[in-house]
């Protein structure tokens, strides 16, 4: 139920500003620099919070079991 949060999340809330990467196109090292940037820039952009930390959390849960 987790994974499928975090993918319904994902897709949601970044092919907003851009293309959606495969979960296996980075590290598990890249991902867990990228998300919470793309999170903060995503909260900035919309001037509240749209996702927190729960929300990062199961975004990157997904993005890194789908990279393996």
């Amino acid at each position: 139920a987790d994974l499928n949060r975090g993918k319904d999340l994902y897709e949601a809330n970044c092919q907003t500003c851009h293309k959606l990467a495969k979960p296996n196109s980075e590290s598990e090292n890249a991902w867990n620099h990228i998300v919470p940037e793309m999170v903060e820039k995503t909260n900035r952009k919309a001037g509240k919070q749209v996702l927190d930390a729960n929300g990062e959390q199961l975004i990157l849960r997904y993005l890194i079991t789908m990279s393996k």
